[in-house]
């Protein structure tokens, strides 16, 4: 089960499908360097990247709760795993960004013609 934003580098090779797409991506500028530089000491405010950590480096970190990617590993992480050399940005997680960004715009709009340039009456 395969649930990341980003791929391992593989060797590619005929996969059996073939397909055209006119839409291309380009790198989401500053993410590379923030993801690679994250990891589970300085990266707790996020709740899903410990189960990540563990899932990516096939480690169980200490006192995590048992889940379907750490339940038969017999080793510990340590913390001083890097995800530096293996990583490799997923090739749609521009679209991604636009979307959230696109949705966060909305939002801002939707809160300003209801409430007012202010979020005091949003609170109300």
């Amino acid at each position: 089960m395969e649930r990341t934003l980003f791929s391992v580098r593989r060797p590619r090779g005929p996969s059996g499908r073939h397909g055209v797409s006119t839409t291309r991506a380009h790198p989401v500028q500053g993410f590379d360097a923030y993801f690679k530089s994250l990891g589970v000491h300085n990266n707790t405010r996020n709740p899903w990247f410990t189960e990540f950590w563990e899932h990516f480096f096939n480690c169980r970190w200490p006192g995590s709760t048992a889940t379907p990617y750490n339940q038969l590993t017999k080793t510990f992480c340590t913390g001083e795993e890097r995800i530096g050399p293996v990583y490799e940005a997923e090739k749609q997680l521009q679209f991604v960004s636009d979307s959230v960004l696109a949705f966060a715009y909305a939002l801002r709009i939707c809160m300003k013609n209801s409430a007012g340039e202010g979020l005091e009456s949003v609170r109300r």
